[in-house]
């Protein structure tokens, strides 16, 4: 793993979509994070370029609730191990 830098950014912009973030990016509104699904149309029509390539961010966990009578076959089941491997 690379060196960790903690950076303390200020701007007058913010959002809490990563639709709008990544809109706001391709606007020349500044840097964004954004998975690549959301991002690869820009990408390969140049809207936005990928400018730090060996940086990512850190990983945040994610947790999932549900109600406990949910069968083997069913889709929350199936998403709930998919999520549980990946």
């Amino acid at each position: 793993m690379g060196k960790k830098v903690v950076l303390g950014l200020t701007g007058n912009v913010s959002a809490n979509s990563a639709e709008a973030m990544v809109e706001m990016a391709a606007r020349g509104l500044g840097l964004t994070t954004a998975a690549h699904w959301l991002i690869e149309d820009y990408l390969k029509t140049n809207k936005l370029v990928h400018v730090l390539p060996d940086w990512d961010v850190e990983p945040m966990p994610l947790y999932a609730v549900w109600h406990g009578n949910i069968t083997e076959g069913s889709n929350t089941r199936k998403l709930l191990n998919f999520i549980r491997d990946y």
